[in-house]
C-alpha cells in the first residue's frame, strides 16, 4: 500500500511538472493576489483588523492578567499556572498566557499591515476615504507595537503583510525601539484619522484616540531614557503634554456630566469622556469572541460570579481611605471600583446586599467592568459582558499632562488645575486640601507621588498601573533599550521605590533587579517563536 502512494504521488508529480496543474489556483477561493482589488475588499480587511482587540491573547483575557495582577494592584491565590505566572514573577516559560498574548498581538499587527500593504494601490471613492482606513491600521498596528513593547520588551516590528517575512530586512528591536515604531504608526495615523466618526462607526479610532496613544507612548520613551539621557526624556515628556494639550484642546472631550461610574456600565458607553474604547457584546456560544472574560476571572467570588484568580490588592482600598470627601464620606470612586466589607452599604449587587455575601474585612475585589446592577439570578459567564473597555478616557489624559507639567519644572498651580479637574468630577476636595497641604508637593519628587496617588484612584484596574510603574521606577542605564535597574533617587514614605511596592504587593518579595539579568522587568518571549524568527533571542535572565 504504501510503495502504491509513492507511485501515485510520482505519477501525480511528474504530470503537474509537464502540464503545470499544481499552479492552477482555485477560482472559488480567494487569496491575497485576488482579494485586494476594491475599496469595499479593503474596508473588509480593515473590519478584520480590529477584530485581533477582542481575542483571549488581548483585552478579552489576557492583558488585564499581564498588565493588572502583575503591578502593586493585583495578585492571585489561583492555583492556575496561567494566573500565577501573570502575577508573581515566576512565570513559566511555557504559559499559555504569554504565549497567545504574543501570537494575538502579532495577529493583529500582521492584519494592520494586510490592509497597509494590500490597500496602497486600491482606488478608492474620495482620498478622504482611503486615508481614514489607513489611518486605522497604522493606528492598529502601534497599539499592537505598544503592547509588544510593554509586555515583552523585545521582538520584531513588521512592515510586510507575509508573517513569514515577518522580521526581514530590519533588526529586532528592544523597547524603547519598539515605542519609537509605535510611535511612528501613531503619527501616521493622526495625519488620516477624522476628528469624530457618525455613531454607526463609532468605536474606531480617532484622531484623539491616536494623540492619547502618541501622549503614552512618548511618556514610556521619556521613561526609557530617563536613566541615560535626560535630555532626550525631556524632548518626550515635551511631547507627551503636546498631545495631552491637543485633545485637551480639541473641546471634543469633557469630565462635565459623566457619572465616574457610567465609565464601566454599558449605558454609558460612548460618553463623552470616553476617548477610545474597545467593543465587546453579549454573545451566545463563546466561539466569536464578541464578549470579554474580565468579570469572570476577576470579580465577586460569590454565588458563581466569578473565579476568583485575580483579586486586588486591599492597598488599593487603603489608598482610597488615605482622604475623603469634605462631608467626611469616603471617596465615591472606591465603591465604584472595589467590592468590600461597607455594612452600611445598601446597594444590591447581583440582587443582594454586599454584608449577605460574607467578604472578609481586609479584603476587596474588583468591581470595575463587572455587572453588579443585574438583578438577583443573573450570573457572569465567558459570553454575556459586553462592557466596553475604555481604554483612553479623559480624566488619564489630565493626569498625565499634569505627570509630565511635573516633569518639565512647570508652575504648580498648572499642575494642580489639572489634578483638581479629575478630583471635582466625584466631589473630592481640591488640591492643596487638610490632608494633603502644600507641602505635601513641592518639589518635583513629592509632587510625583502624589501623581501617583491620584492615578491610584482614578485608574486603578483599568491595565495601566503597570505601564506606569515601568515609566516611573524601571531605567534603562546603558543605552541598549533594556530596562535593567530601578529608580532609588526619591523616597516614598521612607522607603525605596522596591521597598515600597513590596509594602502594598507581597509577591514583589520575588522581584530582584539585581540578579538574573533583569528578567523580572519582563516577560520571556514565548519559547515557540525563537526558532521561528531569525535573530530573535530570548530575553535576558529567561
Amino acid at each position: 500500500m504504501k510503495l502504491k502512494y509513492l507511485i501515485l504521488l510520482a505519477a501525480g508529480l511528474g504530470m503537474a511538472s509537464c502540464e503545470g496543474l499544481l499552479e492552477q489556483k482555485n477560482p472559488n477561493l480567494q487569496d491575497a493576489d485576488t482579494y485586494w482589488t476594491n475599496e469595499e475588499e479593503v474596508n473588509e480587511g480593515l473590519n478584520a483588523a480590529y477584530r485581533p482587540l477582542r481575542f483571549n491573547g488581548e483585552y478579552r483575557r489576557y492583558l488585564f492578567m499581564l498588565y493588572g495582577q502583575r503591578s502593586d494592584e493585583g495578585y492571585t491565590e489561583s492555583p492556575s499556572d496561567e494566573f500565577q505566572s501573570g502575577s508573581n514573577f515566576l512565570t513559566n516559560l511555557t504559559s499559555g498566557s504569554v504565549y497567545y498574548t504574543w501570537l494575538d498581538l502579532y495577529k493583529g499587527i500582521f492584519w494592520a499591515n494586510q490592509v497597509l500593504h494590500n490597500g496602497a494601490d486600491v482606488e478608492f471613492s474620495s482620498l478622504q476615504a482611503k486615508e481614514q482606513v489607513m489611518g486605522q491600521a497604522h493606528f492598529l498596528r502601534g497599539l499592537g507595537l505598544f503592547n509588544i513593547a510593554a509586555v515583552y520588551g523585545r521582538g520584531p516590528a513588521p512592515l510586510v503583510p507575509d508573517m513569514s517575512e515577518y522580521n526581514q530586512g530590519y533588526e529586532i528591536l528592544e523597547q524603547a525601539g519598539l515605542y519609537l515604531e509605535a510611535r511612528k504608526a501613531f503619527l501616521e495615523a493622526a495625519k488620516r484619522l477624522p476628528a469624530s466618526w457618525d455613531k454607526t462607526d463609532w468605536g474606531r479610532a480617532t484622531k484623539g484616540a491616536a494623540w492619547g496613544m502618541l501622549a503614552k507612548t512618548a511618556g514610556q520613551l521619556a521613561g526609557c531614557y530617563e536613566g541615560n539621557n535626560p535630555n532626550q526624556a525631556l524632548q518626550y515628556w515635551t511631547e507627551m503634554k503636546l498631545y495631552c494639550d491637543s485633545i485637551i484642546d480639541s473641546n471634543l472631550y469633557t469630565l462635565d456630566g459623566v457619572a465616574y461610574l457610567d465609565n464601566f456600565n454599558e449605558a454609558g458607553e460612548f460618553n463623552a469622556e470616553s476617548v477610545f474604547e474597545i467593543q465587546f457584546g453579549p454573545e451566545s456560544g463563546g466561539v466569536t469572541q464578541l464578549s470579554h472574560e474580565r468579570a469572570k476571572f476577576y470579580g465577586l467570588p460569590f454565588d458563581d460570579q466569578s473565579y476568583l484568580d485575580g483579586y486586588a490588592r486591599y492597598s488599593v482600598k487603603q489608598e482610597f481611605e488615605r482622604e475623603s470627601m469634605e462631608s467626611g464620606a469616603p471617596d465615591p470612586r472606591m465603591s465604584a471600583t472595589l467590592y468590600y466589607n461597607d455594612p452600611n452599604d445598601q446597594t444590591l449587587y447581583y440582587g443582594k446586599k454586599l454584608s449577605e455575601y460574607g467578604i472578609k474585612n481586609n479584603m476587596a475585589y474588583w468591581k470595575k467592568y463587572t455587572q453588579w446592577y443585574q438583578p438577583a439570578g443573573f450570573k457572569e459567564t465567558h459570553e454575556n459582558n459586553g462592557i466596553n473597555i475604555r481604554l483612553i478616557r479623559l480624566a488619564d489624559i489630565y493626569l498625565m499632562r499634569a505627570e509630565a507639567m511635573n516633569e518639565l519644572g512647570m508652575a504648580q498651580g498648572d499642575i494642580l488645575n489639572d489634578i483638581n479637574k479629575v478630583r471635582a468630577r466625584v466631589g473630592m476636595p481640591n488640591l492643596p486640601s487638610t490632608i494633603y497641604p502644600s507641602t505635601a508637593f513641592d518639589t518635583k519628587d513629592k509632587m510625583r507621588i502624589q501623581i501617583m496617588h491620584e492615578r491610584t484612584c482614578e485608574l486603578a484596574g483599568e491595565f495601566w498601573r503597570w505601564i506606569d510603574l515601568d515609566r516611573w521606577f524601571f531605567r534603562d542605564m546603558d543605552g541598549d533599550g533594556i530596562k535593567e535597574t530601578m529608580v532609588d533617587s526619591y523616597q516614598i514614605e521612607g522607603k525605596s521605590p522596591l521597598e515600597w511596592l513590596r509594602g502594598r504587593d507581597a509577591e514583589f518579595n520575588n522581584f530582584n533587579y539585581e540578579r538574573d539579568g533583569g528578567k523580572y522587568f519582563r516577560y520571556p518571549v514565548p519559547t515557540r517563536e525563537l526558532p521561528l524568527v531569525d535573530g530573535l533571542e530570548q530575553n535576558p535572565g529567561w
